[in-house]
């Protein structure tokens, strides 16, 4: 029965591509966005201020810097990965998490803007 209020949590933090924008870069409040694609996805492009965390390991070292009562955002390629992740974050005692309904492909879609310049 525990992990079943973390899937109900997890289910209520999506946002949409515009839900997702405001409260990102409209709202002016300190966020944390994670990307969770892998790292030859993130190099080509990305959120703008997008931070690659494509392993449990690179995204645990991030938490380790990061208050409990932070803001967090996520999003991977179609929405897949940002469940799971955000399950894993409520479980780490994480309260504020949003998912990108539809992940990196629907932003693009949608025409948000996004980091193109290639890192190299």
């Amino acid at each position: 029965m525990l992990f079943s209020g973390f899937i109900q949590k997890a289910e209520n933090n999506i946002l949409t591509s515009n839900e997702f924008f405001s409260e990102v870069y409209e709202n002016k409040r300190n966020v944390h966005l994670f990307d969770l694609r892998i790292e030859s996805e993130y190099i080509k492009s990305r959120l703008i201020d997008a931070v690659l965390a494509d392993t449990k390991e690179k995204f645990s070292e991030y938490l380790k810097k990061i208050d409990k009562e932070a803001v967090i955002f996520i999003y991977c390629e179609e929405g897949q990965r940002t469940k799971a992740a955000a399950e894993w974050l409520y479980t780490l005692g994480y309260k504020d998490v949003y998912q990108l309904k539809g992940g990196f492909n629907q932003w693009r879609k949608n025409g948000y803007p996004i980091d193109a310049e290639k890192i190299k």
